[in-house]
């Protein structure tokens, strides 16, 4: 019989993003007490750097081999897939993923040595390296990357009169 977990962490794409409890950076994942239910905002960086344990790592590498690994920063969606798109790749040299329209702050890549940004067929690719890389901006706490070959979308919202970007 398998035993209980004491905690949760899960991500929720219905429910907007609250402050972390630990560095106050605004995010969308949650640890919850098994035992209570009790629900804490705790962003990735704080929970892989607050549960270190064997259990923990164990969970990483359960994530970074998950197919279809989904990662979300502010209105910035990554989409782990198999490969890239076969045709005529245009490099992205800035590293820049998505401007923020309403801050002008920018989704990038935090070391280029490490990834690949790259424009295909109108659509938004990112080749990581073994290393892995840091995706970073101003006002949200960074995602780190493993190795693999990622799909970019700015995300969309619906309103009755029209459908928009997601104003970051």
């Amino acid at each position: 019989m398998k035993p209980t977990p004491l905690f949760e962490w899960t991500f929720s794409s219905r429910v907007r993003e609250r402050e972390c409890r630990e560095c106050r950076a605004m995010t969308s994942g949650f640890l919850t007490d098994s035992r209570t239910g009790v629900r804490k905002p705790l962003c990735s960086t704080c929970f892989f750097s607050t549960f270190k344990s064997r259990a923990t790592s164990q969970l990483i590498n359960g994530v970074q081999s998950m197919r279809n690994a989904i990662y979300r920063q502010g209105d910035v969606l990554i989409r782990r897939i198999a490969s890239l798109p076969t045709k005529k790749a245009q490099p992205r040299l800035t590293g820049i993923l998505a401007y923020g329209e309403v801050t002008g702050h920018a989704h990038k890549v935090e070391t280029l040595e490490h990834a690949e940004v790259l424009e295909i067929d109108g659509g938004l690719y990112l080749r990581v390296a073994e290393e892995g890389v840091r995706i970073i901006h101003e006002e949200h706490a960074p995602v780190v990357l493993p190795k693999g070959n990622y799909e970019v979308e700015i995300q969309r919202e619906y309103t009755p009169a029209e459908i928009r970007n997601v104003a970051d």
